[in-house]
């Protein structure tokens, strides 16, 4: 009999646990959290990109009307600045970046840089219709990156100095980019196209809900981050490491981008400190766990962190003269994927949408 009231007993109070979490879950304000992310979070990314964006333009510009040595490396350090603001921006490409097609048009990488020579060396025009007509991988962050940084400082300045083509795709390119990124901002922009307000009215847990949206994207750039800027050249996917895979590979920023998108996750989840997915989180009942999974993944942050900054000198030397710590920060990543796209996800009654194929 005591064996009989126990099994009887024990889905009662499965379902009186799931129960509760069904009820927390529907009573959390979900609208203030989605207010904190928009007001804290999303138009700021946009509005930092906007403005380094133009930045890279407007010094392009100048550099090209009279370049040399310090011009090349105040451009480096813009396009450093620029690229750290998308790794902030990039965690929002859902809405209208998505629906406008427009998702690998800022950063795509491997950049072509077969493509990017045979365009300078072509004889079409290089003005914004050829930027238009041309792959992702051709034009962008990378493709700055590749003609700032492909060679020494003296190499990279003679040849666009010998190159007005090469200037011009330059020029171009950071043209381009800049008015790719005002053009996304404005369907944000609450005196715009006001998808702002969308993203706000969304406010359910639904497979199109902007939460469900949010914390996938949070799920897809996380698992960029571990499978591809790390997996990838460390060859797990050949079975041999590579290190010229990396984000990164001209001016050596695999590392620093990596740093930039995990310190956004981390204000993401926290919702700036206010408002966040830590809060929705901690609302949950306990159950049989010590401590909450927010807890778990803040805790889990920091061990990221740690283990990113035991990682000396640029990733390309790491892979191959200390595979060993950029080996624990994949494990980590790896550790933090799980908490996120099952812990968070299911404790939260949200769907995930995206798989990374890893089994994570």
């Amino acid at each position: 009999m005591k064996t009989l009231r126990i099994l009887v007993l024990l889905p009662l109070i499965l379902f009186s646990c799931k129960d509760d979490s069904e009820n927390t879950q529907e009573a959390f304000d979900r609208t203030a959290l989605l207010q904190q992310e928009l007001d804290q979070l999303i138009l700021p990314a946009y509005a930092e990109m906007n403005e380094e964006s133009a930045t890279l333009e407007s010094m392009a510009a100048d550099f090209a009307a009279a370049p040399d040595e310090a011009g090349l490396e105040a451009l480096r350090s813009q396009w450093l600045a620029t690229a750290k603001a998308w790794k902030h921006a990039e965690f929002f490409n859902f809405g209208p970046i998505e629906y406008l097609g427009l998702e690998t048009s800022v950063d795509y990488w491997p950049t072509d840089t077969y493509g990017i020579e045979n365009a300078i060396a072509g004889d079409k025009t290089i003005d914004q219709a050829l930027l238009n007509s041309l792959a992702s991988n051709r034009k962008g962050i990378p493709a700055i990156e590749y003609l700032l940084f492909n060679g020494s400082t003296a190499e990279v300045l003679a040849a666009l100095q010998e190159s007005p083509r090469r200037m011009a795709y330059l020029q171009e390119l950071t043209a381009n980019l800049h008015q790719l990124v005002v053009y996304v901002e404005s369907f944000w922009d609450p005196n715009g196209k006001n998808h702002a307000a969308t993203f706000l009215e969304a406010s359910g847990n639904t497979a199109g809900a902007s939460i469900t949206l949010l914390s996938n994207e949070l799920i897809f750039v996380l698992s960029g981050m571990k499978n591809d800027k790390l997996g990838r050249p460390l060859g797990h996917i050949s079975g041999t490491a590579n290190p010229d895979l990396v984000e990164s590979p001209y001016a050596d920023a695999s590392l620093p981008l990596l740093a930039e998108n995990l310190s956004q996750l981390r204000r993401i989840f926290t919702g700036a400190d206010s408002a966040g997915f830590d809060d929705y989180l901690n609302a949950l009942p306990l159950g049989d766990r010590e401590q909450s999974i927010a807890e778990d993944i803040l805790d889990q942050l920091d061990v990221c962190d740690a283990s990113l900054a035991a990682i000396d000198g640029s990733l390309q030397d790491a892979i191959s003269t200390s595979p060993d710590k950029v080996e624990t920060l994949y494990a980590e990543l790896s550790t933090l994927n799980v908490l996120i796209k099952s812990e968070m996800m299911s404790g939260l009654g949200l769907i995930v949408t995206f798989s990374d194929g890893d089994g994570d």
